[in-house]
């Protein structure tokens, strides 16, 4: 029998690993999708066992703003951009939500040579840009999942899977 660590890097951490060296960044979105929903149960999670209470919507709503802000190093409005576009976006529709260049939904752009995971900017032409490297978003992740892992395999109300064979 596995244990979850070694669950936690075949279901994830080698098939990212795998997307990552596809050409031209193919597997950039689904990488990206990927992480966020990893990063949403390790954030539920944290916030679980920090409050001592159970999910609630609105207190980790704020509560995951905050973690956000504290594991990728960027300020409420980045997290509030981040979450609102690609988080939502991503794992609702398959795209970031719509641009509108403000600055809680900003335009879009990905690059691998970006030098932060998320970066917020308002450009010359007064719209604001979310600046995301994917790849650097995802290794964050794994990295606090990976620190985490017993709180990410004991989430209440959705356990770690078990395989049958």
């Amino acid at each position: 029998m596995q244990g979850d660590g070694e669950k936690f890097e075949r279901w994830f951490v080698k098939p990212l690993r795998d997307l990552e060296s596809l050409p031209e960044g193919d597997g950039a979105f689904i990488a990206l999708a990927t992480s966020c929903y990893l990063y949403e149960r390790y954030a539920k999670a944290i916030v679980i066992e920090k409050t001592g209470k159970g999910f609630d919507k609105k207190l980790t709503l704020q509560e995951r703003n905050e973690r956000l802000t504290e594991d990728f190093a960027i300020d409420k409005d980045t997290a509030v951009a981040f979450w609102n576009v690609i988080r939502n976006g991503l794992l609702h529709h398959g795209m970031p939500k719509v641009p509108k260049g403000t600055k809680r939904a900003p335009k879009c752009r990905f690059h691998h040579s970006y030098p932060k995971a998320i970066t917020l900017c308002q450009h010359s032409d007064g719209k604001w840009w979310l600046e995301v490297q994917p790849w650097k978003f995802m290794d964050r992740v794994i990295e606090l999942c990976q620190s985490n892992l017993e709180l990410i395999t004991t989430f209440p109300g959705v356990p770690w899977a078990t395989i049958e064979s």
